[in-house]
């Protein structure tokens, strides 16, 4: 079951004492702290994973040659020095080089960046596009620790608002939660379905890619008809009728079944659609009646999402 991988996980996994108890604070609504260190929080815990995860799985150069490197390096700025004279400010900047320099790590994954990469690189595509945190995203978060970090004024991405800052902060933790469900032993479409059925307030705020979700998820077809339609013709709440022909695997659009659902349905006494469509049909016709929740329906480069459907397989 379900639950035992989830409560062995829980007290057998690290990061669950390491890093993830500090999420709970991201979940609370207080609104009388500070904003920036607020979405700080979030990037810090981030920041924890990633080192973490990339920890031992970056490259090296061989420590001989790592070595000869930093030597060389500092050989050439003594070189540099004693060619040159320097103003006082100038030598602070010097002084930086050098500790850059003695600080040098022997790792693919010296800084943040590197180690996010690494991270979203084990990361399956599926789920990438469905939480649509992307590195733009990234790099607004990671501007914002720098200012606060260094102590530097911080300009919002709309002046003078915060909004699109609050939105990737909700944005992040959703890929937070997502690798946290995952350590617990959810696997994606079970995390994804998770996501659909909500009513969390910063799942919402974090305006995830809705379709990508729904397919992930499994909650939703996807279907392409075989003639081009216009579908603007049809509101989002109508029900629409698919036809599918099993042979030749096409699925065209019943005009009229739809018509008769829009327009008749409501007056027929009938509850279940799919009963007043059997109500329309030829008794001896062989097929399949399928209520669909969700529809992605496209037809030539359009695509429309449809809540309600029928999707009628003639085999």
């Amino acid at each position: 079951m379900l639950w035992e991988t989830i409560i062995t996980n829980y007290f057998k996994v690290k990061s669950f004492r390491t890093i993830w108890n500090r999420l709970v604070v991201s979940f609370s609504n207080s609104r009388t702290d500070i904003w920036q260190y607020r979405i700080l929080s979030v990037v810090v815990t981030l920041e924890m994973y990633c080192e973490q995860e990339s920890r031992g799985k970056g490259h090296k150069l061989n420590k001989a040659k790592f070595n000869e490197l930093r030597s060389q390096l500092n050989d050439t700025l003594q070189t540099f020095i004693e060619s040159n004279e320097f103003s006082e400010d100038e030598k602070l900047i010097i002084d930086g080089i050098e500790t850059v320099i003695a600080n040098l790590k022997n790792t693919s994954h010296p800084t943040l960046q590197h180690k996010y990469d690494f991270l979203m690189s084990k990361t399956s595509e599926d789920v990438k596009e469905a939480i649509s945190f992307s590195n733009s995203d990234f790099d607004v978060l990671k501007k914002l620790r720098n200012s606060v970090a260094h102590g530097l004024k911080y300009e919002t991405v709309v002046d003078g608002e915060i909004t699109k800052e609050v939105q990737l902060k909700d944005r992040l933790l959703v890929l937070l939660m997502y690798f946290v469900f995952r350590e617990l032993g959810f696997n994606d479409t079970q995390i994804a379905r998770n996501m659909s059925g909500t009513f969390n307030p910063f799942i919402h705020n974090a305006d995830l890619n809705k379709r990508a979700r729904d397919k992930l998820a499994g909650t939703a077809s996807f279907i392409t008809l075989h003639e081009e339609i216009d579908l603007n013709r049809f509101s989002f709440v109508d029900c629409l009728v698919i036809d599918h022909d099993a042979k030749s695997d096409q699925f065209t659009f019943n005009e009229h079944l739809s018509y008769e659902i829009k327009h008749n349905k409501r007056n027929s006494g009938i509850a279940d659609v799919r009963d007043f469509i059997r109500s329309k049909l030829l008794q001896n016709i062989d097929l399949e009646i399928e209520y669909v929740n969700t529809l992605y329906l496209s037809s030539g480069a359009d695509e429309k999402c449809y809540y309600g459907a029928i999707v009628l397989t003639y085999k």
